[in-house]
């Protein structure tokens, strides 16, 4: 199981429930573990523009996906 730690330092303020979704939801996991691997991904293809462009959209991608999540996650807490 992969750890939230990169989504977490990307959005700390929803630190709490990234790490409740991370727990319950396999299929934020599974965002989560695509995020982690394309920033893996980047960082290997920094100096190869096209590659690293074409990672920094999928990361944006899945930032988003990822604050769909949070956001639906914080409604159902409160």
């Amino acid at each position: 199981m992969s750890e939230p730690r990169l989504v977490i330092k990307r959005f700390p303020m929803h630190e709490f429930t990234i790490l409740r979704l991370h727990a319950f939801d396999p299929e934020f996991r599974e965002i989560c573990e695509d995020y982690n691997l394309a920033t893996r991904a980047l960082d290997y293809w920094k100096n190869d523009k096209a590659k690293a462009d074409c990672y920094c959209g999928l990361i944006d991608e899945l930032a988003l996906e990822i604050l769909d999540y949070v956001g639906l996650g914080e409604r159902e807490t409160n």
